[in-house]
């Protein structure tokens, strides 16, 4: 039997609003920079007589320069015209040891699918709409009633980017998921889906069963030479239906990249959704992913590979970890 961790909450929570003050620190001395040498109060070099401020980006097309492999958790965030996506995540779990009826398991397959559309409507890359369908595959945690594969919630969005200079950008989504996954609670077919949805814990209301949610967030991405930093921060607020309560999820999302080339790209990709449900334990209110991986560019598809695993507990309290590979396709439709 396994101690409890009462500290893991707060220590989870003093490092996100680490990453959070860090980042904020990151992006005032970004702008300090680009405003040393131009601001209202500092001088003009001798012999330069074009001091002038900062430029916004004067056309649609300078609004992203250049334009970027998209991560793996997150969009690019001003790709022009339309981007179709399917994303796949397979992997091998184990099950919760805890349980004696299922000490004669070892490991169970998980897997993940997921469809995104979306594109810039009205205001070229600046306004977006987009759809998300996601499927899942999982093991019964009861061991017999077999292979479970469903349909889950779908997810409609808006999206908004803020023109900046290229070396920042930043906007907001807000995404309604509407009840489209047709099994019960307490089913079999929730708990294989909701194993399944540990290995992306910030999705999980995709597969909660009779379930409507509002998730909006904020994002920022900050890209300087070769490297690329991209954060979405949001809350998710999701009505069960079935007993009209409605709870609160935290969620951040984090990627971390270096430009190998143009159209080469090697990051590092994390997500931590932190429920506020007083319903779950404190051992399994946080749940965090993190894992290598690279994209590449090829013009109109993009393609990229990862691997990623969990840290500490993860969203399923039938599983105690899981390794899974990550591939990707993304169509850009001009």
């Amino acid at each position: 039997m396994r101690r409890p961790a009462p500290a893991r909450s707060n220590a989870l929570v003093a490092g996100v609003a680490s990453v959070a003050l860090v980042a904020s620190v990151v992006l005032v001395a970004g702008a300090g920079e680009a405003r040393a040498d131009v601001g209202p109060l500092s001088k003009p070099k001798k012999d330069d007589r074009t001091a002038e401020l900062p430029k916004f980006p004067a056309t649609v097309d300078d609004l992203s320069a250049p334009r970027l492999p998209p991560p793996f958790v997150l969009p690019e965030l001003s790709h022009p015209s339309w981007d179709v996506s399917m994303g796949w995540l397979v992997g091998v779990a184990s099950p919760s040891s805890s349980p004696s009826d299922r000490a004669d398991r070892t490991s169970s397959a998980v897997g993940l699918a997921r469809v995104t559309a979306e594109g810039d409507v009205g205001f070229p890359r600046r306004f977006y709409l987009g759809l998300t369908v996601p499927f899942a595959g999982a093991l019964a945690p009861d061991g017999t009633s077999g292979v479970k594969t469903v349909l889950g919630n779908i997810e409609p969005h808006v999206r908004v980017v803020f023109p900046l200079p290229t070396w920042l950008a930043f906007g907001g989504v807000l995404g309604i998921v509407v009840p489209t996954a047709r099994y019960e609670h307490g089913s079999g077919a929730e708990a294989a889906s909701m194993i399944a949805a540990s290995l992306e814990p910030t999705d999980a209301a995709h597969f909660a069963p009779e379930t409507f949610a509002l998730r909006p967030a904020v994002d920022v991405r900050v890209l300087r030479g070769p490297f690329v930093v991209q954060v979405r921060q949001g809350v998710d607020v999701v009505l069960d239906t079935s007993v009209w309560r409605a709870v609160t999820t935290g969620r951040l999302l984090g990627h971390g990249g270096l430009r190998v080339r143009r159209d080469v790209e090697i990051s590092i990709e994390a997500t931590q959704a932190y429920s506020f449900d007083d319903r779950i334990s404190e051992r399994h209110r946080s749940a965090i992913t993190i894992g290598p991986g690279a994209r590449l560019s090829l013009g109109a598809v993009d393609v990229g590979a990862a691997v990623l695993t969990n840290v500490f507990e993860p969203l399923s309290p039938d599983i105690d970890r899981f390794v899974a590979v990550r591939l990707s396709v993304v169509a850009h439709l001009e």
